[in-house]
């Protein structure tokens, strides 16, 4: 196993190998939040492919109109593409509490829960999920997906972690 099978999710694998891979993204997130920089991270990330290298596209202002739900992917597509960026971290059902958030220095973000979710935009969480945490002011250990994700899989993404804090 290489360091792109712990980044990379895989949603389709059995729940052993899951765990494995689980345990092996928590070490590597401890590793690599304690003993590396913000530029140092942004280079491991760009390293094993889940950064853009080059200068990416301004995303959405918060002057901006909210991010419309995109025609790509599908819902389903949407949530198979939560469960593998997303999942390790925020929890398959989004509650922040995946198999990785432990070994993490700050909790992942609940996104079921309406209260916090309101006050971040749509142009926020776009940000986030295009460059990484540290580019809206949350945690670095959020890795940037822009180089990994098309803008319409992240604004996918975008509508489906809103999905998440609907009452249901």
């Amino acid at each position: 196993m290489d360091i792109t099978d712990v980044i990379h999710y895989d949603s389709l694998a059995t729940p052993a190998a899951l765990s494995r891979k689980n345990d092996a993204f928590g070490q590597v997130l401890t590793a690599v939040t304690r003993h590396t920089s913000g530029g140092e991270l942004s280079f491991l990330h760009r390293k094993v492919g889940c950064g853009d290298s080059g200068s990416p596209p301004a995303p959405p202002t918060a002057g901006s109109p909210p991010v419309a739900p995109a025609e790509g992917p599908a819902p389903v597509q949407a949530d198979a593409l939560y469960r593998q960026y997303c999942a390790s971290c925020h929890g398959p059902d989004g509650k922040g509490g995946g198999p990785a958030a432990a070994a993490l220095p700050v909790k992942p973000a609940d996104h079921t829960n309406p209260a916090v979710m309101g006050k971040i935009s749509d142009a926020e969480l776009f940000k986030a999920i295009k460059e990484g945490g540290q580019a809206v002011g949350k945690s670095p250990a959020m890795p940037p997906w822009g180089g990994t994700l098309k803008d319409e899989q992240i604004r996918a993404l975008v509508a489906h972690v809103r999905s998440l804090a609907k009452p249901r």
